[in-house]
């Protein structure tokens, strides 16, 4: 009898995209490869209708199954596995490769295999794109906006006076985001946008797909921004990160300890050692911290 996993991935765009680059995604490849003939399932309740496209051009998928987010993920996922083999949740997940994350007991099925980091695919139209900007030379991701609007940069930092003092200080920076529909009770469209060009600057804001973002801020060699998608992304890619968040998130950053049997982004926010700073307290000489940031080795 041939088996069906299925893997469960819940909440916004960067929990999927952080659950598919760090738990256990990471070992369906040698899954496959011991039983050539098995199926992989992948279960989605999502924020943002975008998430299945972290899935679409992975070929060890076989099946990929949407809901948009009813606060009821557990109902969704419990009805999707009929006839499977669950090999990981959400959140909480008996998961991933040790050395990356934190984990409980991984699955009986997975322990003999072999990790490795899923890739994030692109339309080969895409590829060419990021492609291209990456051949322009090194440079830092920067994305000052958040999923959840008390996180974003937006009306409270400078955006363009911290672009023009990285570029003016050769530094290459390329902005990532974008609006985007998200669903909490009711879908509401996350307004991300921002119209500047200038030398040593690269604007994708609101071009081309958030796969194509996540693809590019993994080859960044720093990450600038606050609590969002792609900061997930760079963690997953162990990128050094200055961020910024909301003034109520002081306490569990500063005082709160790690908890080890969690793989949530706060967390592994505080194992990478990342600078953090709050909006209501934000240092005079913020943007010569970032640019300072951004220039050392």
């Amino acid at each position: 009898m041939n088996n069906t996993y299925l893997l469960t991935y819940g909440g916004g765009f960067g929990d999927v995209i952080l659950s598919y680059l760090m738990l256990e995604t990471g070992y369906i490849k040698a899954l496959k490869e011991r039983e050539p003939d098995c199926k992989i399932r992948v279960a989605i309740m999502s924020h943002n209708p975008a998430s299945p496209f972290i899935f679409e051009y992975n070929l060890l998928v076989d099946e990929i199954l949407y809901r948009d987010w009813d606060n009821n993920p557990k109902e969704f996922f419990k009805q999707v596995s009929e006839g499977c083999i669950t090999i990981g949740s959400p959140g909480s997940s008996q998961c991933c490769d040790s050395s990356r994350c934190w984990t409980h007991e991984l699955h009986a099925t997975l322990k003999d295999l072999t990790y490795e980091q899923p890739l994030i695919y692109l339309t080969p139209e895409e590829q060419k794109i990021a492609d291209d900007i990456i051949a322009g030379g090194s440079f830092v991701a920067f994305h000052p906006f958040g999923g959840h609007p008390p996180r974003s940069w937006q009306g409270k930092v400078d955006i363009k006076k911290v672009i023009d003092e990285l570029c003016n200080a050769g530094v290459r920076v390329v902005l990532l985001g974008g609006s985007s529909d998200r669903i909490v009770v009711h879908k509401q469209k996350l307004i991300e946008q921002f119209d500047y060009e200038r030398p040593g600057l690269v604007n994708l804001v609101n071009k081309h797909s958030m796969m194509l973002h996540s693809y590019v801020c993994s080859k960044a060699v720093k990450f600038v921004g606050t609590m969002s998608c792609y900061n997930c992304v760079a963690v997953a890619y162990k990128i050094p990160i200055l961020f910024i968040t909301q003034q109520e998130e002081d306490e569990f950053f500063m005082n709160s300890p790690i908890n080890k049997q969690w793989a949530g982004i706060t967390n592994l926010l505080k194992k990478s050692k990342a600078q953090v700073y709050f909006f209501g307290k934000l240092p005079t000489d913020l943007i010569d911290r970032i640019v300072k940031f951004c220039k050392t080795n």
